[in-house]
């Protein structure tokens, strides 16, 4: 997964999604999510304990409590899009949707993760790194829509651009209001 991840965060395009092999899955998904956000709440933790006094005791509920998070912003913000699309006639599996939107979803907000915390150090920094990311995210859900709906969705580019818009500024609202 991580290769693949590679391939569609730094060569993104249609043929991209597309040649993502057949393994594609939901519990692959959930899974890459999930020690993300694992990894994520540890490495938060151990921060924590140097720079805000946190008690060690703390990392394993912020390791479960990012690990949850993620996935649910995942499932939630996947499955939104997945139904604005299926709204304009769009028939792909979500099982792949969600599996290809984990590629870059789960990294990027890896990273955006990281960024909130230099708002203490840049006041404005991390806010605008979050507003980079999504617009990552909104470009990237684009090639992925059109690779996993097919030829035969004929939805207008304006309506993709749409339904990449609100759909994954409201998996960023969703991620937001979760506990972390």
């Amino acid at each position: 997964m991580i290769e693949a991840s590679r391939r569609v965060l730094f060569f993104p395009s249609r043929a991209a999604f597309e040649q993502i092999d057949a393994r594609a899955n939901l519990g692959r998904a959930i899974i890459f999510a999930a020690g993300a956000g694992l990894v994520l709440g540890v490495s938060g933790g151990v921060i924590n304990l140097f720079f805000a006094d946190e008690a060690i005791g703390n990392i394993v509920p912020l390791a479960i409590f990012n690990a949850i998070r993620l996935v649910v912003a995942l499932l939630a913000t996947q499955g939104l899009i997945y139904e604005l699309a299926r709204v304009t006639g769009a028939h792909g599996a979500f099982e792949r949707q969600a599996y290809l939107g984990a590629l870059f979803n789960v990294p990027l907000n890896f990273v955006a993760a990281f960024a909130s915390g230099f708002n203490s150090l840049l006041p404005g920094a991390g806010i605008a790194i979050g507003a980079a990311i999504l617009s990552y995210q909104i470009l990237l859900t684009i090639p992925l829509l059109r690779a996993v709906h097919g030829n035969e969705w004929r939805a207008p580019a304006w309506w993709v651009v749409l339904i990449a818009l609100v759909g994954n500024t409201a998996g960023v609202a969703i991620s937001a209001v979760l506990p972390q």
